[in-house]
């Protein structure tokens, strides 16, 4: 197995010239955070989905090449603090995580809004800080073309709107009821509210 090396001992191995280790600290703690399974979602991109979906794959071979039991293996925490984005590509992280044997642990840091909050509370594991906060809403979207495209991209929007309703009923508390209640409107939600949702699973007031 490989051996993560300490923040501290990469920047001694990087230089004694302050200039220069400045100028790559940032590379050098994304690196470690990433060798340690640890990874933000910010707002999420057309690409986001494929990088992290290789992310989460790439952790999941290495376990299994190395034999290492489900129930011994090292999370992948994906810390979030997104404002949303592309569906598609929501939908892309979503599954990685579902088809993930090694745990993929969701943290909102600071919001999960929109899709960030569909990735969240697909997390096998999923924490939330004190005083981060949560957004529900169905999303927004644009088509050009004529009324025929039109209607049939409306028909396929609406699947997807169901893919999320489903997703939402699954993996919280949510009730049919109340779901449908709060569907067209930006729902706004406190971490306290949030365990109580079952959105998530613990609030945490110390580092994980």
């Amino acid at each position: 197995m490989y051996q993560i090396p300490k923040i501290s001992e990469l920047i001694n191995a990087l230089t004694n010239n302050y200039t220069e280790a400045i100028k790559n600290f940032a590379n050098i703690i994304e690196t470690n955070s990433y060798l340690k399974r640890e990874i933000i979602l910010g707002d999420i991109e057309p690409d986001t989905g494929e990088a992290i979906e290789a992310y989460i794959r790439f952790f999941n071979q290495l376990d299994d090449e190395n034999n290492i039991a489900v129930g011994d293996r090292q999370p992948i925490k994906l810390y979030i603090d997104s404002g949303g984005g592309d569906l598609s590509a929501t939908l892309t992280i979503i599954d990685a995580i579902n088809m993930s044997k090694t745990p993929v642990i969701t943290i909102n840091i600071g919001c999960a809004y929109s899709g960030g909050f569909f990735v969240f509370i697909s997390g096998h594991k999923r924490f939330s800080y004190e005083h981060a906060t949560f957004l529900y809403h169905e999303g927004s979207t644009m088509n050009g073309g004529d009324a025929g495209k039109f209607r049939n991209f409306a028909e396929f929007y609406d699947k997807q709107l169901q893919m999320l309703k489903d997703i939402t009923l699954k993996y919280t508390k949510i009730s049919d009821e109340l779901y449908e209640s709060k569907k067209r409107d930006d729902w706004w939600i406190t971490t306290d509210e949030a365990l109580k949702l079952g959105i998530c699973d613990e609030i945490v007031t110390e580092t994980i």
